[in-house]
């Protein structure tokens, strides 16, 4: 069922590499993918390595890390899948990005995973240092929205009757210079991308502005 369509392209200002992910995992990309201050990095899961390198990524301020820490084994195939964890535990992300402490972050997290047995379901926690140390207040990383897809059967006995698409939509405030992610539960994962901007002070943001203007009117 995966397929990585495996075209990579180097850019000579950041060293990041695209790559397609399964269209199935990364159904809900968000409009910022690419831009100022975004990053993007996904897995398959299509190997059992705890520590695996990531299918898709551009992050120009450094290589995501990921931890699997499960209890049950990796399935090469299952319910339809190819390349899954069954949890009952947790995907740990470690995810750098501007260390700049703008006015805030603003951070997707997608997945496809099935319940273990039927009534599990996922959960998913962020948290993140400032730059003196200091831990952003869980009430400053609120959840903004939150959407699960109804996918096909998985045609297993005593699991979760359906695959389901979850996408996360997370606010931090202020934008911290790296924030850890969490998706666990019983569950049975298939992919994780995990998409992040930081957005500049209003005036930051207007100054960069004017100052693309008058270059673009220096150039003509």
């Amino acid at each position: 069922m995966k397929k990585l369509r495996g075209v990579f392209v180097v850019l000579c200002v950041c060293a990041s590499a695209f790559a397609d992910i399964a269209s199935y995992i990364d159904q809900s990309a968000p409009a910022w993918r690419y831009s100022a201050n975004s990053t993007v990095q996904g897995w398959e899961f299509g190997t059992n390595s705890k520590f695996p390198a990531p299918d898709l990524i551009n992050n120009p301020y450094g290589e995501p890390s990921i931890m699997i820490a499960p209890t049950k084994p990796w399935f090469a195939t299952w319910g339809g899948h190819q390349g899954v964890w069954h949890l009952s535990g947790v995907v740990l992300t470690d995810i750098a990005n501007n260390p700049v402490e703008n006015l805030y972050k603003l951070v997707q997290v997608q997945f496809v995973w099935a319940s273990e047995d039927n009534v599990s379901i996922p959960c998913v926690t962020i948290s993140a240092n400032l730059s003196d140390g200091s831990a952003v207040p869980e009430t400053d990383i609120v959840l903004l929205s939150k959407t699960d897809t109804q996918l096909e059967a998985t045609q297993m006995p005593s699991a979760g009757q359906y695959w389901y698409h979850s996408a996360y939509l997370f606010k931090i405030i202020p934008n911290p210079a790296y924030e850890s992610i969490s998706v666990g539960s019983a569950i049975v994962i298939d992919g994780l991308v995990i998409d992040t901007i930081c957005i500049p002070e209003p005036l930051t943001g207007c100054m960069l502005g004017i100052m693309s203007l008058a270059l673009v009117r220096r150039r003509k």
